[in-house]
C-alpha cells in the first residue's frame, strides 16, 4: 500500500496570507514514494489543528473540499465522527466526485484531529498518467471567511504488464489412448501488474500428426479475467473448415487488457494412431515480435477404460419420529480415456430407509461445455435386483435433472441408473439424489449405504464401489456461523447492527434448536421480543426444497451470571425437528450505546437436544465491528383536503370527500440563530386505534385510516441560496408500531423493518422516518415534506363528520451559544386532523379494478378480485387529442371501508359536463381487452381512456367506469446463432425465407424461491425470484433451391418475477421476431440472428 499525506495546518502566523493573526492558516502536501499500479491503493493522511483564535470570533463552520477525479476510485471514506461532522459527496459527470469533510463550528481549540482517505486508479485512467490532488479549506468566522488552496505533488500510475503462455492437457484425467477425446486449454495470463495491456497478439497452436479438431466442439478463446479485470472483445468461436496450426489473432479491437484469456480446442486422438508420445507447440507474437513458444508432450498410452462412485451420507440420523428423512448423492464419473457405453450405477437401499423420491442428476463436461447425450434409463427393485421396474417416465433426458416421485410399498431395495453413452470426463453436474425415511425401529444402529458402477466395455466387465455409514444414535451434528448483514463499516453510538446467525443440519438432524448471544456490553438488543414467525428452508418440502413458516421465542437475560451483558436467547419452537439440509437463519438488530468505544467483538451459539452432550454448545466465528465517535434536534404541521382552499392547522380541521385526496405538509424551521444538528422525525399515519408515536398512552381517536399515493416530496430552502444544505433521507415502515425512539429517547415499538427503499406498492408504508443529517440546519433554513394521501372509498358523511389524526415526534441536537453540542428531549407537537364531509358538487365517477384471471374483459365475482394501485386521471377534456392536457384530479385504487380492493371514486364534480377517465396498471399488470357491458372492463387498452362521461342532473352519477387488468412479464433475449452443414459439400447460396421457419417450445420451467433477489421491475426496485425456463427453437432452414437443415436448440432464459406475484398461477409461451440470415465466408455455415421472446402471463390470483 502506498501513502500520500497531505497536512492542514491552521496555526498563529503573522506572514501567512495577509491574514488576522489570530486566524492565519498554512496547507502544505508531500507525497513519497510516488508510483502506483491499478491495484494499489494511496491513503490521504489529513491532519487538521485549530488554535489562537481572536478578534473575528469564534469559527462557525470549517469544511474541506476534496475533488477526486473520475479516474481514481475512493475505496474508503472516514467514518463521520470526532471532528467530522458529515461527510457528502456529489458526483459531476465528465469532472469527479466532489468529497465534503463538514467539520461544523471549531470549539475544541489546540486539538489535533487526524482522518484517512483511500483511494486508488480506476482502470479507465490511462497507463503511465498522472493524478494531482487539491483540496480546499474554507474557515467562517462571525465576519470574517477564510479560504485556503493547495495542491499535492503528482501520484504516477505505472502499471507493468508480463503475459506468458502456458498449456496444459484437460481431458481425459490421465493420459489419452486411441480414439480418445483430447482437450487442451491454453492460458494467455498477466503475471505483472494487473490492468496493464498488451497489442496485436497472436497465438498459433501447432496440431501433431494423429489428432484432429473435434468437429462437435470448434476451438473456443475466451476471456475468463476476474473482476474488475474482465476484457471480453477478442471473445470467439473459430468456425470450419479447421486450419492446422489453430490461430487466435487479438488484434483489430485494441489492446487486450485481461488477465486471462483461455483458448479451448477439442480434439480427437486417431483411432489407429501408431506413436506412444505427441508434441504440440504453441508459438505467439506481441506486435509482431515472436515470443517463447511452449511445448506440450502428451504420453499416448492403451486405451483405459474406468470409471469411479463416490457416496455421500449424513454421519448421524435421528428415528425419534417416524416421518424423519435422511438424503443420499451419488458422484461418479468417467475418469478414463475412453468413451463408454450401457454405464450402470446401482444403489442398494439400507433396510432400514425407505425411499420416496429422487433427483436424476444433470451430466456433462463443464470445461467444454458439454451436456451428456443419449438415454437415461432409471428402475428400481423391491427383491433385491431380481425384478427390475422402470420408472415413469422410462427414459430420462441425462442433461436435465427431473424430481421423480417413488413407490413405498412393497418397500424398494435397489435404484439402477443405466446410461446408453458415458463420455470420458462425464460427471454429474448437479448430483443426482436418493430421498426417504427412515424406520424408527432402527434407533441405535448404524446402517450403510453402498453404490456401484459397472461397465463392460474393453476386457471387462468393470466395477467401482462406495460404501457410507450413518450412525443412528440421535445425536446431531452442529454448526453455527455469525455475518453482519450488510456492510462492516465502523459504526457510531445511536448506529443499528443487524447480526445473522445462521445453522443448517446438512449432516445430521437437529431437534429442539437453541440460540444464543451473549451481547457485548457496547450494544442494546432492539429488535421484537416474545414469539416471532419467519421461514426457513426445507430441503425435503416440495422438489429442490422451498420456504417453510419457522416460529422462535426471543428472551432476554440482563446481566446474565454477573457479567453486565445481556444473553438474548432463540427458542425455536416450530419446527422442532430439522430435517436433514434444512438451512435456517435469523436476524437480529442491536443499537451502539451511547459513550461506547473501541471494538465490537461478538459471537453465537448453538444448541441442540440431540447433541451429543445437550450442555455444550457449538460457538460460531467471531465478528468485529469498530466503533467511530460522533456527536450527534422544533415545527409545524398542516393538511389541505380536496375541499380546501388553503392548508389548516390545528384547531382547525382539513375537509376532504369520501374516497378523496390530502396533502400533508410538515415544515421544519430554523428560526434562531444556532445551528441544528442531526434531527429524526417518525410519522404515524392515521388508522382506527392509534395513539400518539411517542405519546403511546395517549389515543389519538382516529376514526378511519389515510394511506399514501406517491413518494413523498422533499424541499429544503433558506434565506441564503449559497448557504450548504442537510442530506434529507426518508426510511419507511409498513407497521404501525415501528421500531423509534420513546419520550425518553428510549426504545419502543416492536417491529423493525425500516428501509430506505420505498416498498411497493406505495400504501403499504405504515410510517416514515426523517433523518436530516449532514451540513447542520443552519438559521434560516427550512425543510419541508409533502405527503400526498387518500382516504378509502365507503367512509360516510357524519354530523359532525368522521376524522383522522395524524402527528409526528421530533428529536434532535443543536449547538448552543457555548459551542456545546446539547440534545433536544423528543417532543410530539399538536396533532392534525382530516374529515370527511359532502362535497359542493352532486356529481361523481367510480369505482372498480380487478384482475381480470379469464382475460375475457368481464368481471366474474367467483374468479376475479379487485385490485390496488391503479391510477386513475380524471380530465375534462380528451387525453388523446389533447397529451399536454392535466388531470383535473387523480385517485388510486385500493382497499375500502370494508376491506374490498380495487376501490376509487372521483366526487364534488359539476354537473352538465364531460369527463374522460384514464386508467395507469399497477406494476406487473397491462390493460385487459375492452367490453362495454355494465360488467365490462371500460378503457381503450390501446390508451387507457374511457370516453365522454356525461354527468346531467337526471344523471349525477356514473358508478360503473371500471377496468380490468391482466398480468404479465415478457423477457426479450437476441440470440447468434451458428448453424453448419453435415455430411454434405453444399455451399449455401441463399436462404428461402418463405420456406425457413423457427419453432419455439417451452420445454421446462421452475421458479428458485430459495434466494430472495433484488430488482428493478417497471421503474421499482421490488424483491422477488428468478423463473429459469428451457426454451427449445426448432431450425427450419431451406436454402439454395431444394436443400433443408434442421437444428434442436435448448436455450436458459432467467426471467425475474416479483415475489408478491410469484403464488400465482402462470403459464408460459416463446416466439422468435426479428429473424435474420447472413452467410459465412464459408458457405457452410448460416448465422441466425433473432430475438427470443418469453413471456409469462398470470392466470390466476
Amino acid at each position: 500500500m502506498e501513502a500520500i499525506n497531505i497536512n492542514i495546518e491552521i496555526y498563529t502566523n503573522e506572514n501567512n496570507f495577509n491574514l488576522h493573526p489570530e486566524i492565519a492558516a498554512t496547507v502544505s502536501k508531500s507525497v513519497t514514494p510516488s508510483t502506483v499500479n491499478y491495484e494499489e491503493t494511496f491513503i490521504y493522511t489529513i491532519n487538521a489543528s485549530f488554535s489562537g483564535l481572536g478578534d473575528f470570533g469564534p469559527i462557525l463552520n470549517a469544511y474541506i473540499i476534496d475533488l477526486i477525479p473520475e479516474d481514481i476510485e475512493i475505496i474508503t471514506l472516514p467514518p463521520v465522527g470526532g471532528i467530522i461532522k458529515d461527510i457528502t459527496t456529489n458526483y459531476v459527470p465528465g469532472v469527479g466526485t466532489y468529497i465534503k469533510f463538514d467539520f461544523g463550528s471549531i470549539t475544541n481549540l489546540g486539538v489535533a484531529y487526524v482522518f484517512d482517505l483511500e483511494c486508488k486508479f480506476a482502470l479507465s485512467a490511462p497507463n503511465n498518467s498522472s493524478f494531482v490532488n487539491s483540496v480546499d479549506l474554507t474557515v467562517t468566522q462571525e465576519s470574517k471567511v477564510t479560504n485556503l488552496s493547495a495542491d499535492s505533488p503528482p501520484i504516477n500510475l505505472v502499471a507493468i504488464a508480463d503475459f506468458e503462455i502456458s498449456k496444459v492437457k484437460r481431458l481425459p484425467i490421465i493420459n489419452p489412448g486411441p480414439g480418445s477425446r483430447l482437450v487442451y486449454v491454453i492460458d494467455l495470463k498477466n503475471l505483472g501488474d494487473k490492468g496493464a495491456c498488451i497489442n496485436n497478439v497472436v497465438i498459433s497452436d501447432l496440431l501433431p500428426s494423429g489428432i484432429s479438431i473435434d468437429p462437435l466442439f470448434p476451438p473456443v478463446g475466451e476471456d475468463v479475467s476476474p473482476a474488475p479485470f474482465q476484457d471480453p472483445k477478442y471473445d470467439k468461436t473459430l468456425s470450419p473448415p479447421f486450419n492446422n496450426p489453430v490461430v487466435f489473432n487479438l488484434s483489430g479491437l485494441g489492446p487486450y487488457c485481461g488477465t486471462d484469456y483461455r483458448i479451448t480446442i477439442t480434439t480427437l486422438v486417431d483411432a489407429t494412431i501408431s506413436t506412444d508420445q505427441i508434441e504440440n507447440k504453441v508459438n505467439w507474437s506481441i506486435d509482431g515480435t515472436e515470443q517463447k513458444e511452449v511445448t506440450l508432450t502428451t504420453d499416448i498410452i492403451g486405451a483405459i477404460y474406468s470409471s469411479s462412485i463416490t457416496k455421500f451420507a449424513p454421519i448421524y440420523g435421528t428415528t425419534v419420529a417416524p416421518d424423519n428423512k435422511i438424503s443420499y448423492a451419488l458422484n461418479f464419473s468417467n475418469n478414463g480415456n475412453q468413451d463408454l457405453s450401457n454405464v450402470t450405477v446401482i444403489d442398494t437401499i439400507p433396510l432400514e430407509v425407505t425411499p420416496n423420491r429422487l433427483f436424476t442428476g444433470r451430466y456433462g463436461i463443464s470445461s467444454i461445455d458439454y451436456l451428456l447425450t443419449g438415454t437415461l434409463q432409471i428402475d428400481y427393485s423391491t427383491d433385491n435386483q431380481g425384478t427390475w421396474f422402470p420408472v415413469p417416465p422410462l427414459t430420462f433426458d441425462p442433461a436435465i435433472g427431473q424430481w421423480i416421485p417413488l413407490p413405498t410399498s412393497p418397500k424398494i431395495t435397489n435404484i439402477r441408473f443405466r446410461f446408453s453413452d458415458w463420455t470420458s470426463g462425464v460427471r454429474p453436474l448437479n448430483l443426482p439424489r436418493i430421498d426417504g425415511t427412515i424406520n424408527p425401529s432402527a434407533a441405535g444402529s448404524t446402517i450403510d449405504n453402498t453404490a456401484s458402477i459397472n461397465w463392460t466395455e474393453g476386457p471387462g466387465p468393470y466395477s467401482d464401489s462406495d460404501t457410507k455409514s450413518t450412525i443412528l444414535n440421535g445425536n446431531a451434528s452442529l454448526n453455527l456461523r455469525k455475518f453482519r448483514v450488510g456492510t462492516n463499516a465502523a459504526v457510531i453510538p445511536g448506529n443499528i447492527i443487524t447480526y445473522r446467525l445462521i445453522f443448517n443440519s446438512g449432516n445430521s438432524t437437529i431437534n429442539n434448536a437453541v440460540l444464543t448471544d451473549l451481547l457485548p456490553e457496547e450494544v442494546e438488543y432492539v429488535s421484537p421480543l416474545g414469539t416471532i414467525n419467519s421461514t426457513y428452508y426445507n430441503y425435503f418440502d416440495g422438489d429442490g426444497g422451498s420456504s417453510q413458516p419457522l416460529t422462535y421465542n426471543v428472551a432476554l437475560t440482563p446481566n446474565y451470571m454477573g457479567s453486565g451483558r445481556t444473553l438474548v436467547t432463540f427458542t425455536i419452537t416450530s419446527p422442532t425437528v430439522f430435517q436433514q439440509n434444512s438451512n435456517v437463519s435469523i436476524d437480529f438488530n442491536v443499537k451502539v450505546k451511547v459513550g461506547a468505544t473501541g471494538v465490537i467483538s461478538n459471537n453465537g451459539e448453538i444448541y441442540a437436544s440431540n447433541n451429543a452432550d445437550p450442555a455444550i454448545p457449538f460457538i460460531s466465528n467471531t465478528v468485529n465491528t469498530n466503533i467511530s465517535f460522533i456527536n450527534s434536534l422544533a415545527s409545524d404541521k398542516k393538511v389541505k383536503g380536496a375541499l380546501d382552499s388553503d392548508y389548516t392547522e390545528f384547531p382547525q380541521k382539513g375537509k376532504t370527500f369520501n374516497g378523496g385526496t390530502l396533502e400533508y405538509k410538515l415544515t421544519l424551521s430554523n428560526t434562531g440563530n444556532l445551528n441544528l444538528q442531526e434531527l429524526e422525525v417518525v410519522d404515524i399515519f392515521p388508522h382506527v386505534g392509534d395513539t400518539g408515536v411517542i405519546l403511546i398512552n395517549d389515543p389519538r381517536k382516529s376514526d378511519f385510516k389515510v394511506f399514501l399515493t406517491d413518494m413523498p416530496d422533499i424541499t429544503v430552502t433558506s434565506t441564503d441560496p449559497l448557504m450548504p444544505t442537510p442530506t434529507v433521507q426518508i426510511q419507511y415502515s409498513e407497521s404501525y408500531n415501528p421500531v423509534r425512539f420513546g419520550a425518553n429517547n428510549n426504545t419502543i415499538g416492536t417491529v423493525n423493518d425500516w428501509t430506505s427503499i420505498a416498498p411497493y406498492p406505495i400504501d403499504q408504508v405504515k410510517s416514515i422516518k426523517l433523518i436530516i443529517s449532514g451540513s447542520p440546519l443552519k438559521p434560516g433554513q427550512s425543510v419541508i415534506l409533502s405527503i400526498k394521501a387518500q382516504v378509502p372509498v365507503g367512509i360516510p358523511t357524519t354530523d359532525p363528520p368522521l376524522v383522522a389524526w395524524n402527528s409526528f415526534a421530533l428529536r434532535g441536537s443543536y449547538i448552543n451559544q457555548f459551542g456545546a453540542l446539547t440534545n433536544f428531549l423528543p417532543v410530539e407537537p399538536e396533532k392534525v386532523g382530516i374529515t370527511v364531509e359532502n362535497p359542493v358538487f352532486p356529481g361523481k365517477i367510480g369505482t372498480f379494478t380487478w384482475h381480470d384471471v379469464l382475460e375475457n374483459g368481464i368481471f366474474h365475482p367467483l374468479v376475479d378480485n379487485g385490485i390496488n394501485n391503479a391510477t386513475v386521471y380524471l380530465y375534462d377534456v380528451d387525453p388523446t387529442l389533447n397529451p399536454q392536457a392535466l388531470p383535473i384530479a387523480t385517485s388510486i385504487s385500493n382497499n375500502d371501508t370494508l376491506g374490498k380492493p380495487g376501490y376509487y371514486l372521483f366526487s364534488n364534480l359539476p354537473l352538465n359536463k364531460t369527463y374522460y377517465v384514464k386508467f395507469i396498471p399497477p406494476l406487473g399488470f397491462e390493460y385487459t381487452i375492452q367490453n362495454l357491458n355494465p360488467d365490462g372492463s371500460k378503457p381503450d387498452p390501446s390508451t387507457g381512456v374511457v370516453k365522454n362521461i356525461t354527468l346531467t342532473d337526471d344523471n349525477p352519477f356514473v358508478l360503473d367506469v371500471n377496468a380490468g387488468f391482466i398480468d404479465i412479464i415478457c423477457s426479450v433475449t437476441n440470440i447468434k446463432q451458428c448453424l453448419y452443414i453435415i455430411c454434405s459439400d453444399d455451399e449455401i447460396e441463399y436462404v428461402d425465407t418463405d420456406q425457413t421457419f423457427l419453432y419455439v417450445s417451452i420445454k421446462d420451467y421452475y421458479i428458485d424461491k430459495s434466494k430472495v433477489v433484488y430488482d428493478e421491475y417497471l421503474g421499482q426496485i421490488v424483491s422477488g425470484y428468478y423463473l429459469y425456463a428451457t426454451v427449445v427453437v426448432e431450425f427450419h432452414i431451406h436454402y439454395n433451391e431444394d436443400d433443408f437443415i434442421q437444428y434442436n436448440i435448448s436455450y436458459e432464459i432467467k426471467i425475474f418475477i416479483p415475489e408478491y406475484i410469484s403464488n400465482d398461477t402462470l403459464s408460459l409461451n416463446s416466439f422468435t421476431d426479428n429473424i435474420n440470415f447472413y452467410i459465412c465466408n464459408s458457405k457452410e455455415t448460416l448465422l441466425v440472428n433473432f430475438d427470443l421472446y418469453t413471456c409469462i402471463n398470470f392466470e390466476q390470483s
